[in-house]
């Protein structure tokens, strides 16, 4: 791990000082620290976080502690910037790995990373804490294909629309991934599951 990805997880509170009840806060404590790594990108990036967020809210039981999915949607692309890559998967599980190992949280590392491994799943998931990943993965796509995969609640879309705007996150993933086309074409999309 290089020195700005330890200097941010440095810089991040522990689960005591935020609240998943307050989205907000809850992302700034997360995705604040780094700021300097994400650069431009961040307004885009943290509001993507929050829209998921409702959706993930409109599709899971209201008894579920959401407290886990606040980091593993904060990381779930964060490669991206850290990396430096649109293979970015692992290496944004690795970054959560690291953040839940600073706050001695290993109870949240199984579906923190389950959350982020799986949420590029074409298909239904069914494996190990699925009442975390199924409704962060229908909640991401609904999300990326504003609404037309997901089977997310239009209610918690408009919600999410209204409250984030995209601040180009859209552009930002297609720019990247048309980078990507030209100097990998063979493999243009390699965080996508099947």
């Amino acid at each position: 791990m290089n020195d700005a990805i330890a200097k941010a997880l440095d810089a991040m509170p522990d689960p005591s000082a935020w609240s998943v009840d307050d989205r907000d806060g809850a992302f700034a404590a997360h995705l604040d620290p780094f700021a300097e790594l994400i650069g431009p990108d961040l307004p885009g990036y943290r509001n993507h976080c929050l829209r998921v967020m409702i959706n993930v809210r409109a599709l899971t039981d209201p008894a579920l502690d959401l407290a886990p999915v606040v980091p593993a949607l904060a990381f779930h692309d964060i490669a991206l910037w850290t990396h430096r890559t649109v293979d970015y998967l692992e290496p944004s599980a690795e970054v959560a790995r690291a953040h839940l190992e600073r706050i001695d949280r290993p109870d949240w590392q199984g579906p923190v990373e389950a959350m982020i491994l799986w949420h590029h799943k074409q298909r239904r998931y069914s494996g190990p804490h699925v009442e975390y990943v199924e409704p962060v993965r229908r909640g991401d796509m609904g999300d990326f294909t504003f609404g037309l995969q997901g089977r997310v609640p239009r209610a918690a879309l408009r919600e999410g629309r209204r409250r984030y705007p995209n601040a180009g996150f859209h552009a930002m993933l297609t720019r990247r991934t048309v980078g990507r086309l030209f100097t990998k074409p063979w493999s243009p999309l390699p965080m996508m599951r099947w």
